[in-house]
């Protein structure tokens, strides 16, 4: 079988996928802040000095009605990345891998039993944005699930909440890198979608709260089946923003190599930032889905060359919230 369908039975397992979710977290603020330094230390200064000094500096004009000085060093560095094809690229394969973490991130904080930082995703999104995905995540959420995840019932209306708020990023990624830059509508877009604002909507799932502990097995296969559902959109979606960086990696670059190079060795630095930034989320996907089953992760590395990261590990959840389905909530269990 690809899959198992609980967490891993010994604690120790727990707390050392919580170590390294701290150490992938650390290791992506450091060489995130290494590599973009001498490029953001005049967009900081010139931005910390207001708006006349950003249109002195040549700087792009920002929303700082969003967030002020963040909003305007934010901005300057979507309008870099926005303006290269690496960087269009690795947005388009960052946001492929946000999307099952979306819906992990929402589903595991409603589930019955579970406990601790986990409990709290929109906090978790919010630090995300400002400290960037690719910290906020394993370096707060991953130790929090090691610590605090169960394999409870959920409600299944988490998960459509969940799916039905990805088209704000979706949008606001689109009109970013295509609407003219020079539009006021671009410039509130950037602001939106660097924005910690960006994680309210997620208040939506209070709505749907855990379910008792001792919820029928009924309630146990509705949230399973919801999640199961859910996983296989994500699937669908990753897949196709996979297709579309394929087709605007072939248009845009001569090879491989020259992909690799725009990505690294010759990246601007915004590009290079979001280089690090997906790597390191990924690896933190991987390390969620190796709490279900090493096979699982095994799996979906296996399946990214294919299908790009987001689609596969999209894929290898949805089998595994089926395999838990069919185990019911005791034969999913492994604490």
């Amino acid at each position: 079988a690809i899959l198992t369908a609980g967490m891993p039975a010994s604690p120790s397992a727990r707390w050392a996928c919580g170590l390294l979710g701290v150490f992938l977290g650390l290791s992506a603020f450091v060489g995130t802040n290494l590599v973009t330094k001498s490029y953001m230390a005049p967009v900081i200064e010139a931005c910390s000095a207001g708006p006349d000094a950003v249109a002195k500096a040549g700087l792009h004009a920002y929303e700082g009605r969003i967030g002020g000085q963040f909003a305007c060093i934010v901005t300057q560095f979507i309008y870099d990345l926005s303006q290269r094809p690496a960087g269009v690229l690795v947005w388009g394969v960052i946001i492929g891998i946000s999307f099952p973490i979306s819906l992990a991130l929402a589903a595991e904080a409603g589930r019955a039993g579970a406990h601790g930082p986990v409990l709290y995703p929109t906090l978790v999104m919010a630090v995300s944005q400002v400290l960037g995905i690719s910290v906020g995540f394993p370096l707060f959420w991953i130790p929090g699930f090691a610590y605090g995840g169960a394999s409870g019932a959920l409600a299944p209306g988490r998960v459509w909440v969940a799916i039905a708020l990805l088209p704000v990023a979706i949008i606001l990624t689109l009109l970013v890198f295509v609407v003219d830059p020079a539009s006021p509508t671009w410039t509130l877009s950037a602001g939106l979608l660097t924005s910690p604002l960006i994680a309210l909507p997620q208040l939506l799932l209070l709505a749907y709260p855990a379910p008792p502990k001792d919820a029928p097995p009924a309630a146990y296969a509705r949230g399973q089946h919801a999640l199961v559902s859910g996983y296989t959109v994500l699937f669908l979606l990753s897949l196709v923003a996979w297709v579309l960086n394929v087709t605007l990696a072939a248009k845009s670059f001569s090879s491989l190599g020259a992909v690799w190079d725009s990505l690294w060795p010759s990246a601007h630095p915004s590009v290079a930032f979001m280089t690090i930034d997906t790597v390191v989320l990924y690896a933190g996907l991987l390390v969620y889905i190796f709490l279900g089953g090493a096979a699982g992760a095994m799996g979906a590395v296996l399946l990214t060359p294919f299908v790009g990261p987001g689609a596969a590990c999209s894929l290898v959840l949805a089998l595994r919230e089926r395999a838990r389905a069919e185990l019911g909530p005791e034969g999913a269990k492994r604490d």
